[in-house]
């Protein structure tokens, strides 16, 4: 039989003591070893272009270790000094393609990383279709192949991955409304495929036997991550706090090979709310993915857009009150959003100036008589570009996915 001794109060106090502050000295466990200085990194931005302006990078240091500066092995660009609490990174004059670059600062024997993405130049500002046509004579039928070639319908978010690729996230049409989930390809070659469709109940190349496609009513918002995860978020209709809800209100990641995981909020029956919390304990009311910023936090608008939600990557949920210019703001600082009923793209610079910067009626393909003609989805692809949806129409329309170059 085992027996467990029982230390004296006085004793066992002086051990818990000593254990909390570690023995006296050093870390808890090595008496007299140094502890390891905090190190934490930051950027002004964490994208670029090629030829652009340099990058102010700076590094914080708990106690009084010198910093040193690299770039990882392969890495472009220069940077400004090997030493010294901040330097600054100079992208290289071009790039083939969206390079990633990761920045090393060391100080104390503690290694942290940041990782930047140099983009091409993305050529004149303006308007240009990506896929997709703008024809009010006839309706297209959905199609795959070529950029030139493929055709969009029932389209209702689109965003970009870091490896330059798109996705368009839509629904299937039904005599009096749109429900369930498409979810379409661009790829950065130039080709549109389909990876999930609600049509013929297909997931990823395969049928859909594990039920994804119940899980979303419509996709709300998308975005993705650096590893190529999209996000997307879903709700039936607008309810209450504290009303009970049959529909998930939540959050969902897809894998780039296709596993869906609930990320935060409440799948099936549930009470709604504005609710704070880990994961499935948040709650949602009308949950719309906005974006992610160079964190890798996740932005949600809630309530009807009223009420913005922060999903930091441990799936902590909380409620903020601004959006990080990360998310959508150009390299000088401007934001842009749609004014769908004019069919212009409104910039606001830091000073809260507006003005018109493009107009998707000059789009190829626009004729006088398209009246109902409609921008969305306007989301952050780079430093400099932007990618948005157009419609002929709100109802039976057809839709080209459009690209935004801004001044830079």
């Amino acid at each position: 039989m085992k027996t467990h001794s029982i230390l004296p109060a006085t004793l066992l106090a002086t051990v818990l003591m000593l254990s909390g502050c570690g023995g006296g000295s050093g870390s808890a466990g090595t008496p007299g070893a140094p502890v390891a200085p905090t190190v934490t990194l930051s950027a002004s931005a964490s994208q670029t272009l090629a030829g652009g302006k340099a990058l102010p990078l700076s590094a914080s240091v708990s106690d009084s270790s010198a910093v040193t500066w690299t770039l990882a092995a392969g890495s472009v660009g220069t940077l400004s000094a090997s030493s010294g609490a901040s330097v600054t990174y100079t992208p290289p004059a071009t790039v083939a393609a969206n390079t990633n670059v990761t920045v090393n600062a060391s100080a104390g024997g503690v290694t942290k990383s940041l990782t930047l993405t140099v983009f091409a130049d993305p050529g004149a500002p303006g308007l240009s279709i990506v896929s997709g046509r703008l024809n009010s004579a006839a309706l297209d039928p959905v199609t795959d192949g070529p950029v030139a070639m493929a055709r969009f319908r029932d389209s209702l978010a689109v965003t970009t991955d870091p490896a330059g690729n798109l996705y368009v996230a839509g629904a299937c049409r039904f005599p009096s409304h749109l429900q369930g989930m498409t979810l379409r390809k661009i790829s950065a070659a130039g080709s549109v495929s389909t990876l999930a469709s609600c049509e013929d109940n297909s997931w990823f190349g395969a049928s859909d036997s594990a039920g994804n496609l119940q899980k979303i009513y419509l996709p709300s918002g998308l975005a993705a991550d650096r590893a190529g995860n999209l996000y997307t978020a879903t709700y039936f209709f607008s309810t209450s706090a504290g009303n009970a809800s049959n529909d998930s209100r939540a959050v969902y990641k897809i894998s780039p090979q296709g596993v869906l995981t609930l990320v935060a909020g409440a799948a099936g029956s549930h009470t709604a709310d504005l609710k704070d919390g880990n994961g499935a304990a948040a709650r949602f009311l009308t949950p719309t993915v906005i974006g992610l910023d160079s964190d890798e936090n996740l932005y949600v608008a809630d309530k009807d857009n009223t009420v913005l939600r922060k999903i930091n990557p441990a799936a902590d949920v909380t409620t903020v009150s601004t959006l990080p210019a990360s998310v959508n703001a150009d390299l000088n600082g401007n934001t842009y959003r749609v004014d769908s009923t004019a069919g212009t793209i409104i910039r606001t610079t830091p000073a809260g100036v507006d003005s018109v910067v493009a107009d998707v009626h000059t789009l190829p393909g626009v004729t006088s008589n398209m009246t109902e003609l409609r921008p969305y989805s306007l989301v952050r692809t780079g430093p400099a570009t932007y990618v948005l949806l157009v419609s002929t129409g709100y109802n039976f329309s057809n839709e080209a996915v459009v690209q935004l170059v801004v001044t830079h």
